[in-house]
């Protein structure tokens, strides 16, 4: 049984924006056991990215961990970057903007560490099309959930899952909801093209909203089959930097990752 030690990881809040993103990036990554990434996260990663954050480039930088992954798992870690304007994904002043004191051996030294304490698997770029929240604070569970929809249907199922949040989310133990369309590639051969945001609480929240088995009204069920879930992935919340508002959280992580 792999020992679990507990690991302080510091939240900001989502409390608005002066407008609400518009595009999100996912950046999945495979930690390197033993090379401590956790802390290259938390201790330089994250200073850049609020910097980004207060200078009104990005609206919000989000660390997940994916549930249940093990080292056999393609990755462990997904980066969700938000932002207004997509031409602001490549706005980044560099992390010696953070730390203008690193010597030029320093700043190598940190991007030699880095590159052998990580591998970025891919990056989906996405357009929110729709959302929905109960409160201002960000869950601590988040599922993405992989569509895909015909393009011809694509219209019509953003209408349905619009129906659906307007008639379904209020009763729902989903304390957050969001849709948002793939941009980055596009065809039929693709294996998604479409992600619903599921945000919880608690992993209590989530299992219970699955332990039940419903039939659902004949009209809803034809709605749904404009669309194929193709898997749904949970993880739980490791960071999330906003403009305001600092709190903290516990996570635990296996001890090959932060050593």
């Amino acid at each position: 049984m792999k020992k679990i030690i507990t690991l302080l990881a510091f939240l900001i809040c989502y409390t608005g924006f002066s407008q609400d993103p518009n595009f999100l990036q996912i950046t999945y990554i495979k930690p390197t056991p033993g090379e401590n990434y956790a802390q290259i996260i938390n201790e330089n990663w994250s200073k850049l990215h609020q910097k980004r954050i207060d200078d009104g480039i990005i609206s919000g930088w989000d660390v997940w961990w994916a549930m249940n992954s093990t080292s056999e798992s393609d990755h462990q870690i997904v980066i969700v970057t938000l932002v207004e304007n997509i031409e602001d994904f490549n706005n980044n002043p560099g992390i010696r903007s953070v730390f203008p004191d690193w010597s030029d051996e320093e700043l190598e030294e940190f991007n030699q560490k880095n590159q052998a304490a990580r591998t970025i698997i891919k990056t989906d770029l996405l357009a929110i099309k729709n959302r929905a929240a109960k409160q201002d604070s960000i869950p601590n569970v988040l599922v993405m959930n992989y569509m895909k929809v015909k393009p011809v249907n694509a219209l019509a199922y953003e209408k349905m899952e619009d129906n659906y949040k307007n008639s379904n989310f209020e009763n729902s133990n989903r304390a957050s909801w969001g849709m948002a369309k793939r941009i980055d590639k596009y065809g039929t051969g693709l294996g998604w093209n479409y992600m619903t945001f599921d945000l919880y609480n608690n992993g209590a929240e989530l299992m219970n909203s699955r332990v039940n088995t419903y039939e659902y009204p004949a009209e809803l069920a034809k709605d749904f089959e404009i669309r194929d879930m193709v898997y749904s992935q949970p993880y739980v919340k490791w960071m999330a930097l906003r403009k305001e508002s600092v709190s903290y959280t516990h996570l635990t992580l296996p001890t090959s990752y932060l050593v």
